[in-house]
């Protein structure tokens, strides 16, 4: 299951698949007041989670905001060409 906000864990232990965030293969053990990050995977435990940052506000919201305003910005280089 997708884990789908930013927070602590408050009960529970499980196996979490982090791949999508730290480029780690292998899965990271969560437990009692581990944090966990909206968009990973719960591999295999039950964990109860007490939300930090919902929906928008996680960690991967932030990174999809950075990268569409990177994108929206025109590089020093195509100011350049651009002349």
């Amino acid at each position: 299951d997708r884990i789908p906000a930013d927070g602590i864990v408050r009960a529970g232990r499980s196996s979490v698949d982090e791949s999508s965030f730290t480029g780690e293969p292998l899965p990271v053990t969560k437990e009692l007041g581990s944090e966990v990050a909206a968009g990973s995977i719960n591999l295999n435990g039950t964990l109860t989670i007490e939300v930090r940052r919902p929906g928008g506000e996680t960690a991967i919201g932030d990174i999809i905001r950075l990268v569409e305003e990177a994108q929206s910005r025109e590089a020093p280089v195509q100011r350049l060409a651009d002349k």
